[in-house]
């Protein structure tokens, strides 16, 4: 059983890996055509989107609680980078000689690839938690895990705080988020954000599960 969860395991990383290889050529191919290194930002967001990728696969392939808080805990802090990629299609504009539709491509493949890793890394973590807390304990957390993330996803786009600022910038990311909860009164618009992609990052990661339930992987 464990060699064959480590044969579907490599399966699907495979396949990611290269549609992540074709997405950087896309890439490298813009600069070539522009000239210009305006979105090579892309593949170092899509490298972030591995890093919790690469986390939860470690705990699915170790179902014991002795590294638990070890991978855990910087899975947590990473996980956004994979979602956040969806929201890079905000630098979206017609830039010649680039094709509006060739960018477009481009941003979306990006973004797919961050939902695809964001989505099976969870699943992964999930399957962890249900495993060695039970199913109500685990589900409970993938709702928390998917508001964090979703605030997650707020502040490093909206307030440009990256992971590694919990241990990097701590006193100002703390203050930070406490300024932007008093300013709710004032404006809903970081409620309203966290709550709709809470329920994006729930609603892709339903679709990835139940895909994965009818294919028996």
């Amino acid at each position: 059983m464990f060699s064959k969860l480590q044969q579907n395991v490599s399966h699907t990383t495979r396949a990611l890996f290269f549609a992540s290889c074709f997405a950087v050529v896309l890439d490298i191919a813009r600069v070539g055509i522009s000239q210009k290194i305006n979105f090579i930002f892309l593949i170092w967001n899509l490298f972030l989107a591995w890093i919790p990728y690469t986390l939860a696969t470690m705990l699915h392939l170790d179902t014991s609680k002795r590294r638990f808080a070890l991978i855990f805990v910087p899975w947590l802090l990473f996980f956004p980078n994979a979602a956040y990629l969806i929201t890079d299609i905000l630098h979206v504009d017609f830039r010649p000689p680039v094709p509006l539709w060739y960018d477009s491509l481009i941003f979306f493949i990006f973004g797919w690839l961050g939902i695809m890793l964001a989505s099976i890394a969870l699943l992964r973590v999930h399957k962890y938690l249900e495993y060695n807390f039970g199913k109500i304990k685990s589900t409970i957390a993938v709702l928390g895990i998917a508001v964090i993330t979703a605030f997650g996803i707020y502040i490093g786009r909206f307030e440009r705080f990256n992971s590694w600022d919990v241990l990097l910038d701590p006193l100002n990311l703390f203050k930070n988020i406490i300024s932007i909860w008093t300013e709710i009164p004032h404006t809903i618009e970081p409620l309203f954000f966290t709550g709709i992609f809470t329920l994006v990052i729930l609603c892709t990661y339903y679709v990835v599960r139940e895909v994965v339930k009818d294919t028996h992987i």
